[in-house]
This record gives C-alpha cells, structure tokens and sequence, in this order.
C-alpha cells in the first residue's frame, strides 16, 4: 500500500519517505505496548527440530532459509522482472521508452525487498530469542545499506559477500570503542567514492586483468 503511494517520487524525496515510514512504524510498535511489549519489547520461542539441540536447529532454518531465498533471487534477476529492474537500474527514460511500467515494478521491487526484509527480522528474532522496536532503527537500515555496497549492488553474490564481511567486522570491532554504527557510516562513505561497484566488481575487474587475451578471429586467420 505505501508502495503505490510513494512509488511515484524518486531520488532523494524517495528515500527520505522511506526513512520517515521507518520511523513511524518502529514507534507504533513501540507504543502498542499490550501487542508487542512496548519498548521492552518480547521473548520470542525457539523453533525445535526433532532430535536436534535448539541452536543447531535454528542454525538449520536460518541456513535453509538464506539457501532458498538465495536461488529465488537469482532466479529472479534472470527473469522478466531482474531485466525490467536491470533496465530501470541503468535508465528509467530509456525503460520508460522500451514499455517498462516503472510505477509497477517499482512496487514489485517494494513488494519483493518487504518479503525479503521482513522474513529475515523473523530469523534474526528467533535467533536472539528476544526483540525489541530499537532493534530496527535507522541503524539497522544503514547496516544493511553498507552491507549491499560493500558487496556490489545488482549482484546477489555480493550481497551475500557484503553481508558475510559486515557481520565478520562487526563481530571483530565488538571490543573496541569504535561505535559500529560510525564504522558503517564510514566505510559507506569510502565504498560509494572509491568501489562504487563493490568488492564483487573489483574482483570482476581483477579475473579480466589476469585473463589471458584471446586473440581475435583476424588475427588467428592471418597467423593460419
């Protein structure tokens, strides 16, 4: 619903609607304290698997899960709709121009990251076993913006990579004093100047530096 409403704006209008939207529905959760625990937030229950110890079998769901939403993505990226979002990526006027219906495609993308987004939060409660409204704020969307960067945006293989390496330099500066939230910010920054493409399109770039050129076919057939 708020996707066919805002949908309509882009840029920064988008995202600042976006971020306001955020807001309003973490509050709302916050102060429907009979629902939801308020800002104390609630225990959440641990799925059991028969005959497996509770946090190898939530180790189980939460892999399963990313496997299969993995391959739908991948999916996806390959169809109809990963061309249509592939074409508005690089030019909405020239998708415009080839019959791309940009405010419903938009929406399928809302609709899609939602699906993503909001099934994940149902992984990250069970695994905690406890959640609260704090828990995805502003900083939690900074986190997982960063994550996409870092890895290569339009790439689910950089996804993955960018949210593996997050995870493994949040974990690593737990210790520290430095504020993660700072960290990401920072390293947001620098990847959006200097990789704009990500880790996945440096490597991409480094496997077509080291590959052997192939010779071209007038070459060959001088040489014949």
């Amino acid at each position: 619903v708020i996707g066919v409403i805002v949908l309509r704006i882009s840029g920064i209008y988008l995202a600042l609607v976006t971020l306001g939207f955020n807001q309003a529905v973490v509050l709302a959760i916050a102060l429907a304290g009979p629902l939801t625990g308020g800002f104390q937030g609630m225990s959440v229950p641990v799925p059991r698997l028969p005959g497996v110890p509770p946090e190898l079998g939530v180790c189980w769901i939460a892999t399963g899960y990313a496997a299969v939403m993995i391959v739908a993505a991948m999916n996806i990226l390959d169809s109809r709709i990963g061309l249509a979002f592939r074409a508005m990526r690089e030019s909405e006027v020239a998708a415009e121009a080839m019959g791309v219906d940009l405010i419903r495609y938009r929406v399928t993308a809302y609709g899609l990251s939602a699906v993503y987004g909001g099934t994940a939060g149902g992984l990250l409660a069970i695994i905690l076993t406890y959640i609260t409204p704090e828990g995805f704020g502003l900083g939690e969307t900074l986190k997982v913006l960063t994550m996409i960067t870092v890895g290569g945006m339009g790439s689910v293989a950089g996804s993955v990579l960018g949210a593996a390496l997050l995870t493994l330099s949040g974990e690593l500066l737990r210790g520290l004093s430095v504020s993660q939230e700072i960290s990401n910010g920072v390293l947001l920054m620098l990847f959006i100047m200097l990789m704009p493409k990500g880790v996945v399109g440096l490597l991409q770039k480094l496997r077509s530096l080291l590959s052997p050129a192939r010779p071209s076919a007038r070459g060959a057939d001088g040489a014949a």
